[in-house]
């Protein structure tokens, strides 16, 4: 049985669709349930508030993760601990929440800090993303720097990505890259 229906009395191909489009249709996030109760540290308070991150916007990454990435970091004791940085996109940008690592353990959830990542990708003739690499990648170094952003640049694609945890030094990035590819 497929979806209710005998395999057998499926057309070859539609079982195979069957299987891609239930894939498809699968999250693996919804076999969790929704954290009973959330609690935040006063640190994920302090930097929702310099972020303008709201509580709905952490909800929803507790809620759908689009990624969950195990990450360790020393603990003002001085003994390391582990946690989970979770990651869902918001249009043109991430949002981060750190959470520790038994997270799902007991229902309530300790939301430890929050970050966005703002990101551009930028279509650049290919024949000019040299300028942006420079000679040796000393211009794409010195972009990073300046701007304190990562850059990727893909010539045969024609396409730059900017990755920065500052909208306004991923806008200057961009100004700058399109004036080295004029």
């Amino acid at each position: 049985m497929l979806f209710g229906v005998p395999v057998e009395t499926l057309v070859p191909g539609a079982a195979v669709l069957a299987v891609v489009v239930g894939l498809l249709l699968w999250r693996p996030w919804r076999r969790h349930p929704e954290p009973v109760a959330v609690r935040f540290t006063p640190h994920a308070v302090e930097r929702m508030a310099q972020r303008r991150v709201s509580e709905a916007q952490v909800r929803e990454v507790l809620a759908h993760p689009d990624r969950a990435v195990a990450t360790t970091y020393e603990s003002p004791d001085g003994g390391e601990r582990d946690s989970v940085r979770l990651e869902r996109g918001f249009r043109r940008r991430l949002l981060k929440v750190w959470v520790p690592a038994d997270w799902r353990a007991n229902g309530i959830v300790a939301v430890k800090s929050v970050a966005w990542q703002y990101s551009e990708t930028l279509r650049i003739p290919g024949a000019r993303a040299g300028r942006i690499i420079g000679r040796g990648g000393q211009t794409i170094r010195d972009l990073e720097r300046a701007y304190d952003v990562r850059i990727s640049v893909d010539g045969g694609m024609g396409l730059a990505r900017i990755v920065g945890d500052d909208a306004g030094s991923v806008a200057s990035a961009r100004r700058e890259i399109r004036r080295l590819v004029r």
